[in-house]
């Protein structure tokens, strides 16, 4: 396995992370920079949001170690759905276009990347 997708893979398992802490109403919860309930983050999203990662990005993760093709496409998905919901729900700024760049990275990498390719037996 290349190191980068090593360090994706292990991403993808600590990530994993969000599924429990997604249900545990402890700490400050935060949208769009203002303190809310544990019960208004749910309401708003937020909690869905972070319970789904957590089942997704661990999955993510497993395909990796298999070398599924499948997971290339679905990590992919999950990085671009970061800045497109920010687009959505917010304005176009710096970090906005940091997480494009990012995107197109993991896109590059999985995909035209010939060792990576490989791994995948494509």
């Amino acid at each position: 396995m290349p190191k980068i997708l090593r360090w994706f893979t292990w991403m993808c398992f600590g990530f994993g992370l969000f599924l429990p802490l997604s249900l545990i109403p402890a700490g400050d919860h935060f949208i769009n920079g203002q303190q809310v309930t544990f019960e208004e983050f749910w309401r708003r999203g937020g909690g869905p949001i972070f319970f789904v990662a957590g089942i997704l990005f661990p999955i993510t993760g497993y395909g990796f170690v298999r070398a599924q093709n499948w997971s290339r496409y679905l990590f992919t998905a999950l990085q671009l759905a970061i800045p497109v919901s920010s687009l959505f729900f917010g304005t176009l700024d710096w970090q906005v276009l940091l997480g494009f760049a990012w995107t197109a990275f993991v896109a590059y990498y999985l995909f035209w990347l010939p060792t990576v390719r490989d791994y995948f037996g494509v």
